[in-house]
């Protein structure tokens, strides 16, 4: 019997060997499908990341496009505006040409007859009096025509008003003047 406690020990061994083994397989089984599972995730986050280089690709060439034609259109505005500016230019320098001509006439000669100046003091004072005296009376003419226009009182009585200034208080010299009677004579 020893035998075959021997061969049933050797039995129970090589069952229990058995199952660790399968133990073992399924482990690595489970290993095996998660390492696959997460090739897969890989292989589809790789492939998200090509269609977003794809479309990165075809959104940078879209951009090169309308870099080019803004280049070219920046290109065509200066050469626009160098033209315009050569033609501003040219149309300047005709219309100075045109002002010298039309001012090529008697007005610019100069004389040979020395300017008058009149030093005398009392007739540069007088005709400074004159022309403060005529400025002033215009004004005042000008302002009473606007007031009577507008409807409104005489200047002199406005003004009145508007300083308050009562005439009614005043009292004025009466002068009395001497008719000359006829038997005088």
């Amino acid at each position: 019997m020893p035998d075959s406690l021997d061969e049933h020990l050797n039995g129970e061994m090589q069952r229990q060997d058995v199952l660790a083994l399968k133990k073992i397989l399924r482990d690595r089984e489970m290993d095996f499908i998660k390492i696959q599972e997460a090739q897969q995730a890989a292989e589809d986050e790789l492939e998200d990341a090509y269609k977003e280089i794809d479309a990165l690709k075809q959104h940078l060439n879209d951009v090169e496009i309308q870099a080019e034609e803004a280049i070219f259109d920046l290109n065509e505005v200066e050469s626009a505006k160098t033209r315009l500016t050569s033609k501003l230019y040219d149309l300047q320098e005709e219309m100075d040409l045109n002002e010298i001509s039309v001012f090529k006439d008697d007005r610019l000669h100069v004389s040979d007859k020395p300017v008058e100046i009149n030093l005398d003091g009392e007739s540069t004072r007088k005709k400074f009096f004159v022309g403060l005296f005529l400025g002033v009376l215009i004004t005042l003419i000008g302002f009473e025509i606007i007031f009577l226009i507008n409807g409104e009182n005489e200047i002199l009585t406005r003004l009145t008003q508007i300083f308050n200034i009562d005439f009614s208080e005043l009292s004025l010299p009466s002068w009395k003047v001497d008719e000359p009677s006829i038997q005088d004579h």
